[in-house]
């Protein structure tokens, strides 16, 4: 798991360095505001626990034009990681957490294809659970960043992404989906 991630890490790196001279060449408008939703799968782990769940999330933002070769974005959502469980030491444990999120999002379109990063933050809510005891329940603010690329078509786009969630006594907590989104 940990070297498929350092693997999609490193070959978004590599083909935003490569291609990113090609970009202002080709360059397509996609300036504006924009809304959409995602699903995907959930992982989190912390001491013994480690599961996967689905999850979801709703977002909006708005993209300029900052330069030839790279677009910025600000974006924010809702999110909602679902309720991973397994049993540890034999006791049952459940994990639950959703938040909202407001990131700052670097964007190097290439040709039809967009790569993009983003950092910011969550406002979240999160309750662990073992043997039907809350361990847990926290209402924090903590880090959130994320890799991904994406398409559009006229004003419909779909992109897949990676985020990862610095949530207060969790090891990881990522987020892998699916999204679309309409721009206006």
């Amino acid at each position: 798991m940990k070297y498929r991630k350092m693997f999609v890490v490193l070959a978004t790196i590599g083909a935003a360095a490569v291609s990113a001279p090609l970009a202002a060449a080709d360059r397509v408008d996609r300036t504006g505001f924009y809304v959409g939703g995602g699903i995907g799968q959930s992982s989190v782990e912390f001491d013994d626990f480690g599961d996967d769940d689905t999850a979801w999330k709703l977002f909006a933002g708005y993209r300029i034009t900052a330069t030839p070769m790279l677009d910025l974005a600000v974006e924010g959502g809702y999110r909602d990681f679902g309720n991973p469980e397994e049993t540890v030491g034999g006791q049952k444990t459940k994990y639950e957490a959703n938040g909202v999120d407001l990131y700052g999002v670097a964007i190097a379109p290439i040709g039809a294809v967009d790569l993009f990063g983003k950092v910011g933050g969550i406002w979240y809510d999160q309750e662990r659970t073992i043997g039907g005891v809350k361990d847990d329940d926290d209402d924090e603010t903590d880090l959130a960043y994320g890799i991904g690329a994406g398409t559009e078509f006229q004003n419909v786009g779909v992109r897949v992404e990676w985020e990862r969630f610095d949530l207060n006594g969790t090891d990881d907590v990522d987020m892998y989906s699916l999204n679309a989104y309409w721009r206006f």
